[in-house]
């Protein structure tokens, strides 16, 4: 078994005094070091691969100084943004001098259960969520029993750092409006016909006057769940473009459709790539992920602005403060 690296060698390394390494990698509010001494021996413990004592730690009564990133299911690891927040996260809570774990929860509430408290029995004082998991309420009572801070994107967390996805929205569709005006579709499934939906928010918005009702009858149309047995990408595309040949051989006129995410968008833009006749539409995605950037028909999209979700996440998941806070999203109209 390899031996442990111990704190002398990281002070060795660093040109230090132990008790300055033991104080910067704790991050003892009484430490006198200068930022780029901090900064030497943060490097140099990664790069040995120190890892501090934890079962040490918790047996004497003292901070792990470990978070835990917890994303909601293992198919959300397939999306792009999902990735993109994670790593950017991780990073963050690496350079406030935190040790990270990072899982994906199970759709099984049992399961998920047992490794949120195999986390606790490690030290993990405190979470982030990505995405709400399966049996979050006692989790979320498990996690306050046990005195761990816990955050999480949106509802259904007491604390939270959400995307302000209505405002992303709103945007896009008055883009619809001033060029194309009410001759539009939100094409999404059964499950997404919600008020609490931040597209529908926006319509509402949009059209205080009309009933929730009247709202799904003139801008949404209806689109299948993704196919199972495919991965998030593919399912998403080859929906998006048979629900745009459904609402074309529907609505013929029809100048715009907005869809759930940039991979629907993808399949219906696809549809006009090779029917150049179509290419009159205009098309809204959501994520602005990487794909549709340098696509060859031109999509707009919003996406989460991640370097302030992350400050905000990264800030507010290693204290107990009170947090509710929307995001405004980032808008690209592509004409």
């Amino acid at each position: 078994m390899a031996r442990r690296l111990s704190m002398s060698k990281v002070a060795e390394l660093s040109g230090v005094s132990v008790s300055a390494v033991s104080q910067i990698l704790n991050n003892r509010e009484i430490n006198f070091c200068s930022e780029e001494t901090k900064e030497r021996v943060r490097r140099v413990a990664r790069e040995v691969g120190y890892r501090p004592n934890f079962g040490y730690q918790i047996i004497h009564g003292k901070s792990t100084r470990t978070v835990a990133v917890l994303i909601a299911t293992p198919q959300m690891v397939e999306e792009e943004r999902i990735k993109t927040l994670t790593i950017k996260l991780l990073q963050r809570f690496n350079e406030k001098g935190y040790s990270a774990y990072c899982t994906c929860l199970s759709t099984d509430e049992a399961a998920t259960m047992e490794m949120v408290r195999d986390l606790l029995s490690r030290g993990v004082e405190h979470i982030a969520f990505i995405g709400a998991p399966f049996g979050t309420d006692p989790i979320l009572k498990l996690l306050d029993s046990s005195k761990v801070s816990a955050i999480g994107i949106g509802a259904p967390f007491p604390r939270y750092v959400s995307p302000a996805v209505h405002l992303g929205a709103t945007r896009l569709f008055r883009y619809f409006l001033d060029n194309i005006g009410e001759n539009f579709k939100l094409i999404c499934r059964d499950i997404d016909l919600s008020p609490l939906n931040g597209r529908i928010q926006s319509l509402k918005e949009l059209y205080p006057d009309m009933s929730h009702e009247e709202i799904y009858r003139k801008f949404t149309f209806p689109c299948d769940d993704a196919a199972d047995g495919l991965e998030f990408f593919e399912a998403f595309y080859r929906n998006g473009r048979r629900s745009l040949e459904a609402l074309l051989k529907q609505e013929p006129e029809i100048k715009g459709a907005a869809f759930m995410n940039d991979a629907a968008a993808l399949g219906g833009a696809s549809l006009l790539v090779d029917n150049p006749e179509l290419t009159r539409l205009l098309i809204a995605g959501h994520n602005n992920d990487h794909c549709i950037q340098h696509y060859p028909y031109l999509i707009s999209s919003s996406m989460m602005d991640y370097e302030k979700m992350v400050d905000l996440l990264a800030e507010y998941a290693v204290s107990d403060k009170p947090c509710r806070i929307e995001v405004e999203p980032l808008v690209f109209i592509r004409s």
